[in-house]
């Protein structure tokens, strides 16, 4: 038997067809395991994206639940209503305004205003008025890391210590800051966001 598959192999029609054989064998193994790459990338890409959801969602939890903290924190320290007025359109207080120069809250919010900005434009969906207010207040207060810089951040801790009062009394207090600049810059009035507030 093996001496006739050698015969075979020999001969010119026997070489040409087991190369062609053997193309075709490879061919098809090649295109095979193409494929099979293909659908594991595809299917984990499906996992990719569903953990990816999964992370947005955890974040988002986070988010709310450190707003939460926070707001139960600034209300616990009684001073929220000395820097901030809460009647819509929510705005600092004459010691609000004092606190926000003795912070120089003009100076942090400028040197990463492009950064802001651009997280702004990039995240508010809706840009009215109201929506761009609770942006503001919800997110910058909650991630400030994300819209100011070390320098920022330091000033604004070591004010919170000396006063014994929560960082995110602060943050709200460059948010409402950051809130009138860029409405200022999209040439919305502040008054709009009584119009668009649910709660009004």
């Amino acid at each position: 038997m093996l001496d006739l598959i050698r015969e075979i192999l020999q001969s010119n029609a026997g070489s040409f067809g087991f190369v062609f054989a053997f193309l075709v064998l490879a061919f098809w193994g090649i295109h095979y395991v193409t494929k099979k790459v293909t659908e594991i990338n595809s299917e984990h890409g499906g996992f990719k994206k569903s953990v990816d959801k999964i992370e947005v969602s955890i974040d988002a939890i986070r988010q709310d639940i450190s707003y939460l903290k926070g707001s139960l924190d600034v209300y616990k320290s009684g001073k929220a209503d000395q820097l901030i007025k809460s009647k819509s359109p929510v705005s600092l207080t004459d010691k609000g305004k004092e606190v926000s120069n003795e912070l120089k809250a003009e100076e942090i919010i400028g040197r990463t205003w492009d950064t802001i900005y651009k997280i702004l434009e990039e995240n508010i969906s809706d840009k009215n008025a109201y929506d761009i207010q609770q942006y503001c207040l919800e997110k910058i207060s909650v991630d400030p890391e994300k819209y100011f810089d070390k320098d920022g951040i330091n000033a604004l801790k070591i004010y919170a210590f000396k006063e014994g009062s929560p960082l995110q009394l602060y943050t709200r207090l460059l948010a409402i800051l950051i809130r009138d600049k860029y409405l200022e810059t999209k040439g919305i009035s502040l008054s709009e966001i009584d119009k668009y507030d649910p709660k009004v």
